[in-house]
């Protein structure tokens, strides 16, 4: 491809990328302002909890660096509420106002249906273009027990989604953030759950494979935390991510978009999650290390690709 018709590519593409990042990339004002001078779609901030959390302790991240992989047990860690509040007004001035605007989203996360609402209100009323409710954080730890994956609950789901909508509205654009289903039963009975609710505008699929494990290389646990067990995140992931698509992409109500996340660190990787039907591509492992610096390359090598 000559060097001019690439910068044209390039320049059209940025228009309509469809590649956003995953949460826990990007979670402070000052990495919001290193993002949006980006091409990236959009801006996701979190999870977001009611309180301040310092997330667990020890070796909580891992990458396997020749297999592009990623183990994580962050435990969510966030400046809480108080901290967004004072900067979201900041943040979402840069994002809308910059030479590609893009929305702002919230990823939020609440440890009862009472403590979803409350946020969900909170962060709408500040001004969120969009929330994600992230019911598929497998990291989260009370004492030395696992905290439940509120996905692989329906009813609890379905719940907060009631509880939700009363409080803001149908027409709040709100992500729901899932878990891979192994299970198709339980994948379609997600979907039907979420298809009831209009408020519900696009499902991310899907967040790490709960409970892997690791050693390094000197045959030590890869992550210190707890039992070592942690979300597998990164390359191993995009085969699993490209079924979860397909099957969403069937059950689903029409109008739901579909992010897809998972495995993503080519360009050739973003077109195979947007072939499998997912609206746009969310990566997340492969912009843990270098963030906004890997980007422009992600997004010039599936200029290629395509």
């Amino acid at each position: 491809m000559k060097e001019e018709d690439l910068q044209m590519k390039w320049r059209g593409l940025i228009f309509f990328n469809r590649i956003l990042m995953a949460g826990g990339v990007c979670r402070t004002l000052e990495e919001v302002r290193e993002w949006v001078e980006s091409a990236v779609a959009a801006i996701l901030i979190g999870s977001i909890t009611l309180k301040k959390r310092e997330g667990n302790k020890g070796q909580v991240y891992w990458e396997d660096e020749k297999r592009k992989d990623s183990l994580n047990t962050n435990g969510l860690p966030n400046l809480a509420v108080e901290y967004y509040e004072a900067v979201l007004p900041q943040m979402l001035e840069m994002a809308h106002n910059t030479e590609q605007p893009k929305p702002l989203i919230v990823s939020i996360v609440g440890f009862t249906p009472e403590e979803w609402v409350r946020l969900a209100m909170m962060f709408l009323k500040w001004g969120a273009d969009a929330l994600e409710l992230n019911f598929s954080c497998p990291n989260v730890w009370l004492e030395k027990e696992q905290e439940i994956i509120p996905c692989f609950h329906p009813y609890l789901v379905e719940e907060i989604l009631d509880k939700i909508q009363q409080a803001v509205g149908q027409e709040a654009r709100i992500i729901v953030k899932v878990s891979p289903f192994s299970d198709p039963f339980g994948l379609r009975t997600m979907a039907d759950c979420l298809s009831k609710f209009p408020l519900v505008k696009a499902l991310t699929v899907c967040n790490t494979f709960a409970n892997s494990f690791a050693f390094d290389e000197n045959g030590n646990p890869a992550i210190t935390f707890g039992d070592g067990l942690a979300g597998l995140g990164g390359s191993s992931l995009k085969y699993i991510t490209l079924g979860q698509i397909m099957q969403f992409k069937k059950w689903l109500r029409q109008d739901i978009a579909i992010f897809g996340c998972g495995g993503i660190s080519s360009g050739e990787d973003v077109g195979h999650i947007l072939d499998a039907g997912a609206d746009f591509a969310q990566v997340g492992t492969y912009f843990m290390k270098d963030g906004v610096n890997r980007f422009d390359k992600l997004l010039l090598d599936f200029v290629m690709k395509r």
